[in-house]
Formats: C-alpha cells, structure tokens, sequence
C-alpha cells in the first residue's frame, strides 16, 4: 500500500509539474487578446530643464541593479534621470517591459528592498506602504523608504510596480510556489490571456522626509504615468 500511495502521489506531481509548464508558456510566451499600446520612450516624457532644474541621464549603477540581476531583469526601456537646482537634487527612475520579457515575480524581487540592500545599504526605518500627497492629487499606495548608503548617505525613496493597470504589492517578492500560481490565476482567469505589459516608477532624493514630491520636475513625472493615481490593487 505504501508503495502505492509513493507512485500515485509521484504521478500527481508530475501531472502538476506539467500542468504549471504549460500554463507558464502560454501565460508568458502566448498570444494575447488585444494589441498592446504604443510605448512612448520614457527618456523623451519630459524635457532636460524644467524652470531652472537642469536634468542629466545617468547609467544604472551598482546601487541600481547587480550585475547579474540586470541580465536577468531583460528591461525594454528605462530612464534615469537626476535634476540638479542649486543644492537640490532629485533623481527620476522608470523601467518599463513588454509582456513577456519578463515575471513580475522577478520585477518584485529587484526593487531597493532587494538591489540598495545587497548592495551594502541599510534600512533607517520600517518599510511602509501609503498613499503619497503629490500637488492637489493622491497617489495610489506606493512603497516608502528611508535607507543609509555605505557612506552614511541618507536616502528617502517611493516606488511602484504596475502589471498594467494594476499596482503589484509585496507579497509577489516572496521566494515560493504561491506567487507563480497567483499571477498564473490572475492572468488566466481574470485577464483571460490577455497581454499587460509592466512598469516600475521611482523616485528619491540623498535626504529624510519627502520634500522632494513638491518639487516640479517630480511631479511633471508622475503625470506621465496616470497608473500613479489611478491603480487598482490586483
């Protein structure tokens, strides 16, 4: 009986094993149902200079993803921009992806929670998810930090991720099975195969607190991505 029960459970996982392989090729490799929209550059959303902020493209640094974990993010797009005025400075961060280049698993696990981190900085305080006051509007819950870089430089940062029109939360970062089954439920059941592609929006300022999102160029940015603002929690 026992042998039984070994090869009956044996095949069961196997049986599961194919089942989640075919829904992965068909989740991330299938056609979908409508056409997806036409990709605005990010690096060409907002102007250089803005009022006396003076904007300079910065390459993705060791703080921004490890080397490794660059080759695997396979990112279509991104801007990285930093705005300078007096002593004031501000730095811009988009990465965006087509459906199917990549998990949003995978995305979830290469934020500063992950990347800053591995990198050598350290949590200052607790990590917090809150709607931000940006002009007259408010955002959709966006992931907020403080970190200390290795050279005891203060950072305040906020971020989101998108799958579309939907803001993806933490619990897509977790190491297990139940992550990949969740997404595969969302896009199959839900979406019915339909294509979203992704995107993670980042800001953050060498300082504490969050004086930086009353700054202009800050919030010219955030206009060019409505999910921001509009977002519903998938």
């Amino acid at each position: 009986m026992g042998v039984n029960k070994f090869i009956r459970f044996g095949w069961l996982g196997v049986a599961a094993f194919c089942l989640v392989t075919a829904l992965s090729v068909i989740v991330f490799f299938g056609p979908g149902e409508a056409p997806p929209d036409a990709h605005e550059p990010l690096a060409k959303r907002l102007p250089k200079d803005i009022n006396g902020w003076v904007g300079e493209d910065l390459p993705l640094g060791t703080m921004e993803a490890l080397e490794a974990s660059q080759r695997i993010l396979n990112y279509d797009d991104y801007v990285y921009r930093v705005y300078r005025k007096a002593s004031q400075e501000v730095f811009l961060y988009a990465m965006f992806w087509k459906q199917g280049s990549i998990s949003i698993r995978e995305i979830a696990g290469h934020t500063p929670d992950g990347c800053w981190i591995a990198n050598g900085a350290r949590f200052n305080s607790g990590r917090e998810t809150r709607r931000l006051q940006v002009g007259v509007q408010l955002t959709v819950p966006a992931e907020a930090r403080e970190f200390v870089f290795p050279n005891n430089q203060p950072v305040s940062a906020v971020w989101w991720h998108f799958w579309g029109n939907e803001l993806v939360d933490r619990s897509f970062d977790r190491k297990s099975l139940l992550p990949t089954l969740r997404e595969m439920w969302v896009w199959l059941v839900r979406r019915k195969g339909q294509r979203q592609d992704q995107l993670l929006v980042r800001i953050h300022a060498p300082s504490f607190g969050e004086e930086f999102l009353k700054q202009e160029p800050v919030q010219i940015f955030l206009g060019q991505f409505p999910a921001v603002f509009s977002a519903e929690s998938i």
